[in-house]
């Protein structure tokens, strides 16, 4: 998807949480403690989605 893996997909990460800013949707998320956000460079919630569930699954 554009993606690099080593820098998108995170293996600690158990959850994240969907939210839009300005039209393109990010994907928030905390690892070790600290908050974090990755832009999934979209504007359609079903690639959004598809790229939260790869992301969860690692």
């Amino acid at each position: 998807m554009g993606l690099a893996r080593d820098s998108f997909f995170t293996p600690e990460v158990v959850m994240a949480h969907l939210f839009k800013r300005n039209r393109i949707y990010y994907l928030k998320y905390y690892l070790g403690g600290k908050q974090k956000e990755v832009n999934l460079r979209t504007d359609t919630l079903e690639i959004a989605k598809e790229k939260k569930r790869l992301f969860e699954s690692g």
